[in-house]
């Protein structure tokens, strides 16, 4: 086990580098029980990386101290006693408590079952020895460093160590976390981890669909997303999860309203999919409706943009390019839009998406009435026939549109 570094090196990092409320909260601690920082925090801490999440562990119960540092600092506690965790919150800063706990796995792949323990059993019960570290706050061993599984250590060497070999049996979604880390910090898996990885695949299939969704929207919005699934990928990892789960050989980005990484990713990849694979893939990993939607408009699309388009052959009306269009998500098009081997196609698609659907009458059904339009199904038929004429470029203005209007309806066989 490697030696810690000195105590007053782990405290001046802790000066320098916790936020100021986290600081507040160590000089109000008192005489409480010792409180340490721990997992993805001391990590980034000793990497020298900016500290977004900040969880903090007691030996005890961190509600009832989350609510009496709560009143010394003037914050908010939000607690939750069956689960022994606390939030503070103060000027827009939080900082998460929880009770230490220990775990054990009834079944691979099962959830926990969690029961109070100290912080050393809590710390033996993480992923990766990088995680598996507590900086010690608020006695006069301030900036103590604890670290039993030697992850200072492995950070110098820049590497993914599990903390025992049933590891990923215990909980396979540490595979997709493990990669995640490799690939934002850029290291490595230890040899013996990725051994391990590899036997394992098969327990992919003992955890549910929500939470591997959930473990690949996470690696979806890491700014290193191809690499890791790439990696995912050479290791069996996501064809584990499904066989049809690969990565896209055309990533399409910035689909959908909401630019949503698992849609983009998962329309993506059913450009190149059939539709009881798109139906296969979102049923394991119970895939949003939305997702799924888009997906299965992306095989019809294929099937309905199939047919090549002739050398010379005249251009479509708008008007029909707008209804062949309509029924399909914005996602799918879009997909298309940017994936289809064709120009010209992708021309069409370029132009119902930033012209063809946005247009609409400047009449509406009571303009068309006051102006003549018997009320009933004439209306509805005439409101058709008039953004047909929009969308053809027949009218361009309110003012075209009523002589249009007069001229129909001055027409006995069209009115």
């Amino acid at each position: 086990m490697p030696s810690a570094p000195a105590r007053h090196d782990s405290e001046a990092l802790l000066q320098e580098r916790l936020p100021q409320p986290l600081l507040a909260l160590q000089r109000a601690l008192g005489e409480a029980p010792p409180l340490y920082l721990v997992g993805g925090a001391v990590r980034d801490l000793l990497l020298g990386r900016p500290l977004i999440d900040i969880d903090l562990l007691l030996e005890g119960d961190a509600p009832a101290l989350a609510r009496r540092l709560a009143r010394g600092l003037g914050a908010k506690a939000l607690t939750h006693p069956r689960f022994g965790t606390a939030k503070l919150q103060r000027d827009g800063f939080a900082i998460d408590l929880a009770s230490a706990r220990t775990e054990t796995y009834p079944r691979p792949g099962a959830l926990p079952v969690v029961a109070p323990g100290t912080i050393a059993q809590d710390l033996a019960r993480r992923d990766f020895t990088i995680n598996a570290m507590a900086l010690r706050l608020g006695s006069a061993r301030w900036g103590e460093l604890l670290d039993p599984c030697g992850g200072r250590r492995d950070l110098e060497r820049g590497l993914i160590r599990t903390l025992h070999p049933a590891s990923f049996r215990d909980d396979a979604t540490r595979m997709l976390r493990a990669l995640r880390y490799r690939g934002r910090l850029a290291f490595r898996l230890a040899p013996e981890t990725e051994a391990e990885l590899r036997a394992n695949l098969p327990f992919l299939d003992t955890i549910s669909g929500d939470r591997l969704r959930g473990e690949l929207e996470l690696v979806l919005q890491e700014e290193s997303a191809r690499d890791i699934l790439a990696q995912a990928h050479d290791l069996g990892v996501l064809g584990a999860i499904h066989p049809n789960l690969r990565l896209p050989r055309q990533w399409v980005r910035g689909l959908g309203e909401g630019q949503s990484p698992l849609l983009d990713f998962f329309v993506s990849l059913a450009l190149d999919l059939q539709e009881e694979q798109v139906r296969g893939l979102a049923q394991r990993l119970r895939l949003p409706r939305e997702v799924a939607r888009a997906m299965g408009d992306v095989v019809s699309l294929r099937q309905a943009l199939a047919a090549p388009l002739p050398k010379g052959e005249a251009e479509p009306a708008p008007s029909a390019v707008y209804y062949a269009l309509k029924p399909y998500s914005m996602p799918a098009l879009q997909a298309w839009a940017g994936a289809h081997p064709d120009p010209r196609v992708r021309a069409r698609l370029h132009d119902f998406l930033t012209k063809l659907r946005l247009a609409k009458p400047s009449l509406n059904g009571d303009d068309l009435k006051s102006l003549g339009v018997p009320p009933g199904p004439a209306v509805g038929r005439m409101l058709r026939a008039l953004m047909d004429a929009r969308l053809d470029g027949q009218v361009s203005t309110i003012e075209d549109e009523r002589e249009w209007l007069q001229r129909r309806l001055g027409s006995p066989k069209l009115s």
